[in-house]
């Protein structure tokens, strides 16, 4: 029998750390299968909250999707996301993936939605190259 496979998501960086993670890092979000472009160019598949499950997508830029439609990166506004975090705390940013989504294929399988949770801390001024260069290899 064949077996079919449900698109999920194989991987979200950043991973949860008590410390926190630069508040400058993309979201990147990896499926198992290629998604559909229009179902991602926006927020209304995907939502951004903080610890009191306040929407805060406006410190983010448009979500990008890979042209192989596998990899999806959500780079935060700079100016904008440093002023969540001051020097001695952590911030928890929680990111919901809808099960709305669909696969890019003539009869796309459901998807089931997914929570991923983790810290901004501090690293308030760790230079912006220096971020791309681990997110862009």
């Amino acid at each position: 029998p064949d077996v079919i496979r449900l698109p999920r998501i194989e991987k979200i960086i950043p991973e949860y750390s008590n410390e926190g993670v630069s508040c400058y890092q993309c979201i990147v979000i990896n499926f198992t299968s290629p998604m559909l472009q229009s179902e991602l160019s926006d927020f209304s598949n995907i939502e951004i909250i903080n610890s009191r499950n306040v929407p805060i997508t406006e410190y983010f830029n448009n979500p990008i999707l890979s042209e192989d439609g596998k990899t999806l990166s959500i780079f935060p506004i700079h100016s904008k996301i440093k002023t969540l975090v001051s020097d001695s705390s952590v911030y928890d940013i929680t990111v919901v993936i809808s099960s709305n989504l669909h696969e890019n294929k003539k009869n796309p399988e459901p998807f089931e939605e997914y929570t991923h949770t983790y810290t901004i801390g501090e690293d308030k001024d760790k230079p912006l190259a220096e971020i791309k260069k681990i997110y862009m290899n």
